[in-house]
């Protein structure tokens, strides 16, 4: 893979805000962003950028001047709009939760893997320095030996149009910010867990609050909690 990637983005997303920053820091180009709104794109653009505009994400796809692609859109649409970016030829940076299931997860590897083609889950904590240094830590047996660990992630999230409060979107506390707590207890802990269980306060059809937890093996536990309805931060 190139080591100065010309980036696309699929829509004009809040999100994308620092990731366009960090991108022009590292050295690669923002070369287009697509968006439906002429106007909002040109906007976009200007604010943070980029080459160009495109109305539509197939016109940002066909693009062969696109090395790779970020796709921050709403969580259902992570699968279908990733597959047509890899189908593409591009690479592929996608927002959390990568997929909604593992089947999803296995469907873009089987795309990318004989075009050679990187996809990677965009879950910036895991390349911060303080995660670096954690592991030292713990590698280092500063903490002693493990036998548990906890984390959480809770907001109120008020705005009652958000797709995350339905499931056919992808919505949810799980797929939303205890995707966070998993990953990095997986992270920080080196392993893999052979059992799980949650338990969840439903809102509707979604998980509005869920505490889940993770059977390491040889007596290692780890919770945690995750919530779109009670305040807390994360931990």
């Amino acid at each position: 893979m190139k080591s100065v990637l010309r980036w696309g983005f699929l829509g004009a997303s809040r999100i994308g805000h620092a990731l366009a920053g960090a991108m022009r820091s590292a050295g690669h180009t923002l070369h287009g962003v697509a968006v439906r709104d002429t106007q909002r794109a040109a906007s976009y653009a200007d604010k943070h950028g980029f080459a160009r505009t495109y109305a539509s994400y197939d016109e940002l796809l066909d693009d062969p001047q696109v090395d790779a692609v970020y796709n921050p859109l709403a969580n259902h649409l992570h699968f279908p709009w990733s597959e047509r970016a890899l189908q593409a030829g591009k690479h592929l940076l996608c927002e959390k939760p990568f997929m909604l299931s593992a089947h999803e997860v296995s469907q873009l590897n089987r795309v990318a893997r004989p075009a050679r083609l990187v996809i990677a889950e965009a879950f910036m904590h895991r390349h911060h320095p303080q995660y670096a240094d954690a592991l030292a830590l713990i590698g280092q047996g500063e903490l002693g030996e493990l036998r548990s660990a906890s984390a959480s992630h809770r907001f109120t999230l008020t705005n009652p149009t958000d797709y995350r409060w339905h499931a056919e979107f992808g919505g949810g506390a799980l797929y939303d910010v205890g995707c966070y707590c998993v990953s990095a207890l997986r992270l920080l802990l080196g392993r893999e867990p052979q059992r799980v269980s949650a338990s969840q306060h439903l809102h509707g059809d979604i998980d509005a609050t869920l505490t889940g937890w993770l059977d390491f093996g040889s007596g290692f536990t780890a919770h945690f909690d995750c919530s779109l309805e009670a305040q807390g931060g994360s931990t």
